[in-house]
């Protein structure tokens, strides 16, 4: 399931890189491409960020790293957003892959919702 972020807010993408023994692994080359389909769901990728470097957080924290990103576009309205976060891992040279979905939303109401409320019956 994406995650809801609403038109005109800052996102911001964190990953961390961990190895076979969670434990967190110091990337190098760390980077973000965000893109989306049109049309959804298969048809060409658009980039709105391609191979943007991301930030180490601060405080320091072994193998996490961040990326805000500010969804202004009002043509993003009900759009799904797909991130995918690389890096290397020092040790191996192994390639390294996150991935995050996002949903455009407009006041924090998604698009995705088929109508359905959860309501509890004591």
């Amino acid at each position: 399931m994406a995650n809801p972020v609403t038109l005109g807010q800052v996102y911001v993408f964190s990953v961390l890189f961990l190895d076979s023994q969670n434990t967190p692994i110091n990337a190098t080359s760390v980077t973000i491409d965000l893109f989306y389909y049109v049309p959804a769901p298969a048809g060409p990728k658009t980039y709105l960020v391609q191979a943007q470097p991301m930030n180490p957080v601060t405080p320091p924290e072994a193998g996490r790293f961040v990326y805000p990103y500010l969804v202004s576009r009002a043509d993003l309205r009900g759009v799904l957003l797909h991130a995918e976060m690389r890096g290397t891992d020092p040790l191996t040279s192994a390639a390294l892959l996150a991935t995050e979905d996002i949903e455009t939303v407009v006041n924090g109401s998604t698009t995705t919702c088929s109508g359905l409320v959860a309501r509890f019956i004591p």
